[in-house]
C-alpha cells in the first residue's frame, strides 16, 4: 500500500493493514514527547550518579579482594589503565592508577588487580 506524496516520493501507508502487521508495534499508538521536566530530572539524575561515584575522597577505603565494579562504584574510572600480563588462557593482571585530586591532594593511588580482584594497594605522596 503505497502512494506518493506531491514531490513524488513513495509514502508508507499504514491505514489500512495496522502497524504492527508491519513489524513495527510501537507504531500502532501515537507517541507522546518527553516533558521537559523529564529530561532534566534524567539529565541531573545522571550527573549526580557520575560526581558520587567519583569521590577522590572515598579512595582511602578501596581494600584487597573488592572487584572492578565496586572500585569504579565508589571512586570512579581510572585516570590511567596499563595491562600487567595478558596471556590467553591465563588471569589478567593490570593496574589502575587515579592521580591527585582536589579531595586527596598529594596521594597517587595505584591498584593492582588480578582477575578483577583488587590484590595490591599502593598510595604514595606525589609533591
Amino acid at each position: 500500500m503505497q502512494r506518493l506524496d506531491e514531490g513524488g516520493r513513495a509514502v508508507l501507508n499504514l491505514a489500512g493493514k495496522g502497524a504492527a502487521a508491519w513489524g513495527a508495534p510501537w507504531m500502532a499508538w501515537p507517541m507522546k514527547a518527553p516533558s521537559i521536566t523529564r529530561i532534566v530530572a534524567c539529565l541531573l539524575a545522571l550527573g549526580a550518579a557520575s560526581v558520587l561515584a567519583a569521590d577522590a575522597g572515598e579512595r582511602k577505603f578501596i581494600r584487597k579482594g573488592m572487584g572492578e565494579g565496586e572500585v569504579i562504584l565508589k571512586i570512579g574510572k581510572p585516570d590511567h589503565e596499563a595491562f600487567r600480563r595478558v596471556i590467553r588462557g591465563e588471569p589478567e593482571e593490570k593496574t589502575w592508577t587515579y592521580f591527585p585530586h582536589a579531595r586527596d591532594r598529594q596521594t597517587m593511588t595505584v591498584l593492582t588487580f588480578h582477575s578483577g580482584v583488587v590484590t595490591e594497594i599502593n598510595r604514595r605522596i606525589a609533591r
